[in-house]
């Protein structure tokens, strides 16, 4: 997909959602600025958040060397919500991140994300995806210890 066709996309998606929310399921800041910053140069973040009304990004510190330091759990999360209100030019625009693979993380991981999601107030977090999603970490998502 060209940076025209990606900044078209949500038109077309408004058009037919109407007033339902749009969310843009991206490629993480980290990943596109430092992981690779070949991989999508010149992309326009604050256009695209014009468009849409909420980035979902795709933060899945589990796909990173355990060298790097965006295979943190915590720290991912918090720079990758940073970094996409100020690519978007609003403080406070709202943001929903997605995990690490859900088969692949553990208890603390998802603590972390969750702890980095709400200093960060964002609105909300998710792990990928639902199917592999162990039972036991579903309490960790939402903040509450295992009963």
């Amino acid at each position: 997909m060209t940076g025209v066709q990606t900044c078209a996309l949500p038109i077309w998606v408004r058009a037919d959602a109407g007033a339902a929310t749009v969310g843009a399921i991206v490629v993480p800041p980290t990943t596109m600025q430092d992981v690779n910053a070949n991989f999508w140069p010149g992309f326009d973040w604050a256009l695209l958040a014009d468009r849409c009304d909420v980035f979902v990004p795709m933060n899945y510190w589990t796909a990173r060397l355990a060298s790097s330091p965006w295979s943190v759990a915590g720290a991912s999360t918090a720079e990758n919500i940073r970094r996409l209100r100020a690519l978007a030019g609003r403080a406070d625009y709202p943001v929903h991140v997605v995990g690490g693979v859900a088969n692949l993380v553990t208890d603390t991981q998802v603590r972390d994300m969750v702890a980095a999601v709400r200093a960060e107030r964002a609105i909300g977090a998710s792990l990928y995806d639902v199917a592999t999603t162990p039972a036991g970490l579903w309490a960790a998502q939402i903040g509450r210890a295992h009963v």
